[in-house]
């Protein structure tokens, strides 16, 4: 049985789905994937890949996503946190990463 957050997560996954599909991408979720990425979204010669969180990410989360895409040679502009916390925001992990930073 799904938890209240697990239920919360896949209802946010699918709604950020249906509004990219909407822009004419074509969207591919990771069903209860333990991956990096909750979607994949193709549009033309670009893919994005997006992790969806309802209550913010972790340190760790952030360290293990960047340690597969540096493994991978996948460039970081390519990879965005999906925020719902407030109000959806998009944040490409490469900014996500620099404000941490600063």
């Amino acid at each position: 049985m799904k938890t209240k957050v697990k239920l919360k997560g896949t209802r946010l996954e699918r709604k950020l789905k249906k509004i990219l599909e909407g822009q004419g991408y074509y969207v591919v979720r990771s069903a209860g994937s333990f991956g990096i990425a909750d979607l994949v979204a193709i549009k033309n010669d670009r893919f994005i890949m997006i992790q969806v969180k309802s209550s913010g990410i972790t340190s760790d989360e952030i360290r293990r996503i960047t340690e597969v895409l540096t493994k991978c040679k996948i460039s970081f502009k390519r990879f965005y946190i999906a925020d719902f916390s407030n109000e959806l925001k998009l944040i490409r992990l490469d900014r996500y990463v620099e404000d941490r930073r600063s």
